[in-house]
């Protein structure tokens, strides 16, 4: 079970009990609700004490985890209590069971249907806090913070208010409300005291909110009210000596032909950084006589954050670089970008992960967002795909490239189908599978399932092997004519078979720049045949510009480049093309902002290059696995 489901079913073991409590002291003697809790008619007709029985023993179903019992059993109360004061207790497990099983949007709708149907006051903000809980898993944040906002904190158990500001914090993360996010977080701290106020979730909860602040100003807005915080101390070390993150820049001014370079030169990573090194002074032509003498301030990132954060303000104040281009890798990109836009300075990252999303942040990198815009225009403009699926990894990294998946696909017309995940390192794909096709949870197939008996009975089949598994085997429900895994070839070379397995065939596969490797081939074998996907650099690509990049770094380097090289020259490319125009010398770092974002159609390896929305956009190209190799699309 992941976290987010471990915390749901956490919460819903808790409630239970909570609206136990409050049912218990808000009823009369003979067990039903008073008349001024019970407007309807419910209250007058239904008075059988086995109503109530049945409810005790669903809450110990639950705990069990006989989640699909608690669903099978609250239904049918429901249906045969249709006036029954019970409901929406049986509706509030039937969510926590949904809830427990991964099922969010069908919790949702159970919580809503609670809420509404609720004449007991004190159990209402606990449906509405297990509806918001509902909405954030189901990666609906904004209206799972406009339904917190609808309950009466100080009628919560103590417990539960510790959760609701987690759960407030969690959203408020979500949506780039970095300094919320952090009270909160603060907030939920403080209730559970000095014994549990120091936990690891919320340490990490807190780390990621003060990654996305900038100002010291805000750090003390966070801080405000809020000293009695066991992680309070926490907060204080923010501003780590040495690093000089207490101050602004020296100067908002820089040198207009000094650029600053932020890689890793020294550690496991170098060899990356020494690559993308070579591309950049490839492209702004540093050792040829003729163009703009360009100076590269160097720091190295080596394999520390704090190291990356000491070159960053190095390069700022003491080398005066105008803009700069880097870092590499994406540990620690949140810290330095944030740093970077403190200081005022543009920076050009290269790294997949996107960070802190700023006004001088240029993003240049693989990011998910590019990546899933250019896979998906392609695969609807190109290949003439409307229905999309995705199987994705619980994490970061999974649920960037989940939205970003989601929105491309809006963008281009097209429509998402069905989304699930699966835990990190996991290496058993059937249940995701299953659930995306429709062979999971099998009660809404019913109807379904009683046919397929009836069949083995006319034909006295009782047995199932693979002549008669068409007897006992749901049909899997294929509403998709795509569906992308974002994960590395190790991963993906198990997820495509299990498709096959699930009898799921004549799906197009959609992957990311990790496809594009001889270990898709080897490891997947046929199961990959057809699979597209997209990367920055082709070996075997028709386009000019690539031939022409690739023959020139090999001749230079006695090595074939990769998307590191190719990106890192284009990020290069696009930062000459901005500032060969200002003059020599001095220049306020802001007009080589502007300059950056002006940028439109430069022509560069991976594409033309245009600045919008704090990114390099370009046409990646589009892959394919054909006849056991892999080829540009054709």
């Amino acid at each position: 079970m992941n976290p987010a489901s471990r915390k749901f079913l956490v919460y819903g073991v808790t409630v239970v009990s909570a609206l136990t409590q409050s049912c218990a002291t808000s009823r009369s003697e003979d067990g039903v609700e008073p008349p001024n809790h019970a407007p309807t008619r419910a209250v007058e007709k239904l008075k059988d004490p086995a109503s109530e029985a049945e409810y005790r023993n669903l809450q110990a179903l639950f705990q069990k985890k006989q989640y699909d019992d608690v669903i099978k059993r609250a239904t049918e109360f429901e249906r045969l209590h249709r006036e029954s004061s019970q409901i929406p207790y049986m509706q509030n497990l039937r969510g926590l069971a949904y809830l427990a099983q991964k099922r969010p949007l069908m919790a949702v709708v159970q919580f809503q249907r609670a809420v509404d149907g609720t004449t007991t006051e004190s159990m209402r903000p606990y449906l509405l806090f297990n509806l918001a809980s509902a909405l954030f898993d189901a990666a609906q944040y904004d209206d799972s913070l406009e339904v917190l906002k609808e309950v009466k904190v100080a009628s919560l158990s103590q417990d539960i208010q510790s959760k609701y500001y987690l759960l407030q914090a969690k959203n408020e993360l979500e949506r780039g409300r970095f300094v919320d996010s952090a009270r909160s977080t603060l907030q939920a701290s403080t209730i559970l005291g000095p014994q549990n106020g120091n936990k690891i979730q919320l340490v990490e909860l807190l780390d990621r909110a003060l990654t996305g602040i900038q100002k010291q100003a805000d750090l003390l807005l966070v801080a405000d009210g809020l000293e009695n915080s066991p992680l309070y101390p926490r907060l204080q070390a923010k501003i780590q000596p040495g690093l000089g993150l207490d101050s602004p820049a020296a100067s908002p001014d820089g040198d207009s032909r000094t650029i600053g370079v932020l890689l890793p030169l020294s550690g496991k990573f170098s060899v990356f950084g020494t690559r993308a090194l070579r591309s950049i002074t490839m492209a702004l032509k540093t050792y040829e006589k003729h163009g703009i003498q360009y100076r590269l301030a160097i720091e190295d990132t080596g394999e520390t954050v704090e190291q990356a954060l000491k070159g960053l303000t190095k390069l700022v104040n003491e080398r005066h670089a105008v803009a700069i281009l880097g870092p590499l890798m994406s540990k620690g990109v949140d810290q330095v970008t944030s740093r970077a836009e403190q200081l005022g300075v543009p920076m050009i990252t290269l790294t997949q992960q996107p960070g802190t999303k700023s006004e001088h942040i240029v993003s240049a990198g693989l990011t998910p967002r590019l990546q899933s815009r250019e896979l998906v225009r392609n695969a609807i403009q190109r290949l003439g795909l409307k229905r999309f699926a995705i199987v994705y990894p619980k994490d970061r990294f999974g649920e960037q490239y989940l939205q970003s998946y989601w929105d491309a696909v809006e963008e281009f017309g097209g429509v998402v189908t069905g989304a699930e995940s699966y835990n990190p390192g996991e290496t058993d794909f059937r249940t995701p599978i299953k659930k995306l096709v429709g062979t999971f949870y099998i009660d809404a197939r019913q109807q379904e399932l009683d046919e397929l008996a009836k069949a083995r009975a006319k034909d006295n089949i009782t047995k199932k092997n693979r002549r008669t598994a068409k007897y006992f085997d749901l049909t899997p429900i294929v509403d998709f004519d795509a569906v992308l895994v974002p994960d590395e070839t190790k991963i993906v070379s198990l997820v495509l078979p299990t498709f096959a397995y699930q009898d799921v065939d004549n799906v197009q596969f959609l992957g990311i720049s990790t496809w594009n490797s001889p270990e898709l081939i080897s490891r997947s074998q046929n199961f990959a045949e057809n699979a597209v996907f997209v990367d920055a650099l082709s070996m075997q690509s028709s386009s000019s510009s690539q031939k022409k990049f690739i023959e020139r770094y090999f001749k230079d380097a006695n090595e074939a480049p990769t998307s590191i090289e190719a990106m890192s020259y284009d990020a290069a490319l696009a930062v000459d093309y901005a500032l060969k125009d200002l003059p020599a010398g001095t220049v306020r770092r802001d007009e080589a902002l502007q300059s950056l974002k002006r940028l439109r159609d430069i022509p560069g390896v991976t594409g033309k290059l245009t600045y919008q929305d704090g990114e390099l956009i370009r046409s990646l190209t589009l892959l394919q696995v054909k006849n056991g190799q892999i080829i540009e699309h054709q």
